[in-house]
């Protein structure tokens, strides 16, 4: 089982940042076209002329392998990730904020509701998925973070809080490339894949 370990090493939120930066520039650049293959291997319709490419209109981007519940396997704290409705909004390029639920015993009330107001990547709370074509390459990445703040003992505000960068490996896993896990400002779980282990969560 993959235990919790301690770190202070606070500045784990910069590999999301840079993520979605390399995320932003492929869009913007106009790389991301095709019908993004979900796992199966079938391809797509690639270049200007298939059904995703007109320079990231999302035209025929098939986001549904995130929607589910995403159950972490082996780790303590145990996680578990609801992908549920997607979040309309105006946002260019192959990405989707998506409403859903973190839950995890850190959190007071065990769980962290991701609404239809939290659509923003530097916000308290989002799931933000993306699907990014680039030649032969297809990236399905994902990004969640969810953050409370509540009063210790002694009446000082603290923070519970739980960051996830992965991607689907395929339909039904998803693989970590960092975790972070904190409660009452106390870190919990700071994965790293350079330990030489691997994080999953299965679609359930």
């Amino acid at each position: 089982m993959l235990q919790s370990k301690t770190s202070f090493a606070r500045a784990g939120r910069l590999p999301s940042l840079v993520l979605v930066l390399v995320v932003f520039a492929l869009v913007v650049s106009g790389c991301s076209s095709g019908k993004i293959d979900n796992g199966d291997n079938n391809g797509g319709n690639g270049g200007n002329g298939g059904n995703g490419g007109n320079g990231g209109d999302n035209v025929g981007v098939d986001f549904s392998a995130y929607v589910g519940v995403w159950k972490s396997v082996d780790v303590s704290p145990a996680v578990e990730i609801t992908v549920s409705e997607l979040i309309e909004d105006d946002y260019p390029g192959d990405f989707r904020y998506f409403a859903g639920k973190v839950t995890c015993n850190v959190f007071s009330g065990g769980h962290l509701d991701i609404t239809a107001s939290d659509n923003w990547v530097l916000g308290e709370k989002y799931i933000l998925a993306s699907i990014v074509k680039s030649g032969q390459l297809t990236m399905r990445t994902i990004l969640v973070r969810a953050r409370e703040e509540v009063d210790d003992d002694f009446g000082t505000t603290v923070a519970n809080e739980l960051e996830l960068d992965g991607y689907l490996a395929d339909n039904n896993t998803l693989k970590a490339s960092r975790l972070y896990i904190c409660q009452e400002n106390e870190t919990k779980l700071n994965f790293d894949p350079n330990d030489a282990t691997e994080l999953t969560f299965k679609k359930q």
